[in-house]
């Protein structure tokens, strides 16, 4: 019965969030997949901005995916790390997003996104070497550079900034 969810995700990408969530529980209950209505709440609860929910909901499609092919466990692990990382979980973003590396997805967006958390921690080698890993991984990516700047940038002002030894 997976077309109840696939009519379900036009409702929410379109804002309606409320609405997709309790689509998404209806289908669970007349029996649609579990994995992609968890799925598709947690992205609701995130447009929310309701992140604790979001990331229950992730945990849920996680516990769901069973058999589903390595991708479907790929995206909604890196929704959860992106939920707890909005959450101020840095720690808990950083274990979800190493956790996809150490499981060998070798991707640019992962790679950017890791930076980014340890930037937010202020720990800009570890961000730098992210961001260099993603350029490896892909050196026409633009944005890689742009968020290396700013880390080199960050990284220069703390440094140099009064103070500090």
């Amino acid at each position: 019965m997976p077309t109840i969810v696939i009519w379900v995700r036009p409702i929410a990408l379109k804002g309606y969030y409320e609405e997709a969530i309790e689509s998404f529980t209806q289908a669970l209950q007349l029996g649609g997949s579990s994995f992609y209505s968890y799925r598709g709440m947690g992205l609701a609860y995130n447009g929310l901005e309701e992140y604790e929910k979001a990331i229950e909901s992730f945990q849920q499609a996680i516990e769901a995916a069973g058999s589903l092919d390595s991708s479907c466990r790929l995206d909604v692990v890196g929704y959860r790390a992106e939920a707890k990382m909005k959450l101020g979980d840095y720690e808990g973003s950083l274990e979800d997003y190493n956790e996809l590396i150490e499981a060998g997805y070798r991707l640019r967006d992962i790679y950017q996104l890791t930076g980014n958390v340890y930037l937010l921690m202020d720990d800009v080698d570890q961000a730098l070497h992210c961001y260099q890993e993603c350029l490896d991984i892909d050196n026409r990516n633009y944005e890689g550079y742009l968020t290396m700047a700013d880390a080199l940038k960050k990284g220069r002002s703390t440094r140099c900034a009064p103070g500090r030894a």
